[in-house]
């Protein structure tokens, strides 16, 4: 995939993305950050252009009982 057609994008998967676009507001929000520590050779062969790797730091969120407004 070309770097010109990732940065056009909303969300991912590309051909069926989770949500439409719009103007969302969340409130009420729990969250547990993970964040480890990965091989940098292995994770700069996973990511795409035009992203760039600069460190070899992983981040995994869990999001628990939030709601979610469009107004």
């Amino acid at each position: 995939m070309r770097k010109e057609e990732v940065v056009k994008q909303f969300t991912t998967p590309l051909d069926a993305g989770a949500f439409p676009l719009g103007t969302y507001h969340f409130y009420k929000r729990e969250y547990l950050n993970i964040i480890y520590r990965t091989d940098l050779v292995r994770l700069r062969k996973m990511v795409p252009e035009p992203m760039e790797v600069t460190s070899p730091l992983c981040r995994s969120v869990w999001r628990r009982n939030y709601i979610f407004s469009t107004t």
